[in-house]
């Protein structure tokens, strides 16, 4: 087995229809028949086996871009003042708008096919006069799906309707065909633009083909593109599968996963954006990278731990001591025998023996003045002399030197 795998299935779905129908009737189903099960299981075993072998060259339709689908009406293919764009575009409206396949029925089409009418609305449509036989639904059981499909004006130059009632205008009126031969010259008030030809099965057949080249687009397309184009743009909008099915034809939702399966090109654009974006958020520095809040707080903490550190090793050593420095600290060469305490006052005087007196770090004493000021003076040694005791405790009042005679004022309470 080679070729394509659909090419096969498509053939016993025609041995099907041809037993099916008229005149043969026959009540066989060879798709799903009891009697067929083993013949079936050993074509599907084959299918399977062309496939994992690389044989199946099976290509599905592709849809139009939504790029080429711009490129396709920016271009002059649809030309509505030219024989041949006005019958492009008449051809593109309904294979498109009506979800045709594509290569059906199209000879067979006559101009009388269609009608404009207007619905209770007053609003213009177009639609076939009766309900076509097509591949899915015979005339045998055409009475079942006897859905009416209609397409409505639009408000812009390439309106079906409008263009589809000037081409009719322009058909010569010998032929009942459709699509005819477009005349190699004709003036835009010429009243007949085509010739009394139809258009053959080849050139119906290649349509969207010779479109494609002629607009430039950047794959060629086939005619049941169109159809598949339809339908995906439905799907994409939100159309539920009972309303697609009803203007494509398949008779259940399930036919349509082939058409709506594959994302657009524009989705996997975005898809692959998002990826992307994943990716350099993961590889970006730890600085550059995005923190949670409970991350930028403990990073600012640390970062104020480290500050604070950094500031406490220019204070000196001496002005970290406890607050409340022992009394032998601050006056060790202090002579504790000649200590008077004076009640009333709650005064403790000490008289040092030696010339020199021991005072708390002047670092610790005063504290950085907020600007520039005077030098301090020079005290005499025999002068009074004081300093703060907030860092000496809550105990202590006043602290004084007369000379070398050190006085501590204890508060009252």
């Amino acid at each position: 087995m080679c070729a394509c795998t659909c090419t096969y299935i498509f053939i016993r779905a025609a041995i099907q229809r041809y037993l099916s129908s008229p005149p043969n009737n026959r009540k066989i189903n060879i798709l799903k028949g009891e009697s067929f099960a083993a013949a079936n299981n050993v074509f599907d075993g084959g299918l399977k086996i062309a496939k994992r072998s690389g044989e199946d060259k099976t290509q599905s339709y592709p849809e139009i871009s939504e790029e080429d689908m711009q490129q396709l009406f920016d271009s002059d293919v649809f030309d509505i003042n030219t024989p041949l764009g006005l019958q492009r575009l008449v051809f593109f409206n309904i294979q498109y708008m009506f979800c045709r396949r594509g290569r059906e029925g199209l000879r067979t089409l006559k101009k009388n096919d269609f009608e404009v009418l207007k619905d209770a609305a007053n609003k213009e449509y177009l639609t076939l006069s009766y309900n076509e036989h097509q591949k899915n639904h015979p005339a045998t059981i055409n009475e079942k799906f006897n859905s009416k499909k209609k397409l409505y004006a639009t408000e812009d130059i390439f309106c079906p309707v409008k263009t589809f009632k000037s081409y009719v205008s322009k058909l010569n009126p010998k032929c009942d065909a459709l699509y005819q031969r477009p005349k190699k010259s004709a003036s835009p008030k010429s009243l007949t633009w085509y010739d009394n030809m139809p258009l053959g099965h080849n050139t119906l057949g290649s349509m969207m083909r010779n479109i494609s080249i002629d607009a430039k687009l950047s794959k060629i397309y086939t005619n049941h593109s169109i159809r598949a184009t339809a339908i995906r743009v439905l799907s994409h909008a939100g159309v539920s599968d009972r309303m697609i099915c009803s203007l494509s034809g398949h008779r259940n939702a399930s036919s349509l996963s082939i058409y709506c399966s594959d994302a657009s090109d524009g989705q996997k654009r975005g898809m692959t954006s998002i990826l992307a974006s994943g990716r350099k958020r993961a590889s970006a520095p730890a600085s550059t990278v995005a923190r949670a809040p409970e991350e930028e707080n403990v990073v600012t903490t640390s970062i104020q731990q480290q500050q604070t550190a950094s500031a406490m090793s220019t204070v000196p050593t001496s002005c970290m001591q406890p607050t409340r420095t022992p009394l032998r600290t601050l006056a060790p060469s202090v002579n504790t025998q000649n200590l008077q305490l004076s009640q009333p006052s709650r005064s403790i005087h000490f008289t040092s023996t030696s010339s020199a007196t021991t005072r708390p770090p002047t670092s610790c004493m005063q504290p950085p003045p907020p600007t520039s000021v005077a030098p301090r003076p020079q005290v005499n040694q025999q002068q009074a002399q004081s300093f703060p005791l907030a860092s000496l405790g809550p105990l202590f009042a006043n602290c004084n030197f007369q000379g070398a005679t050190l006085n501590i004022t204890f508060k009252n309470n």
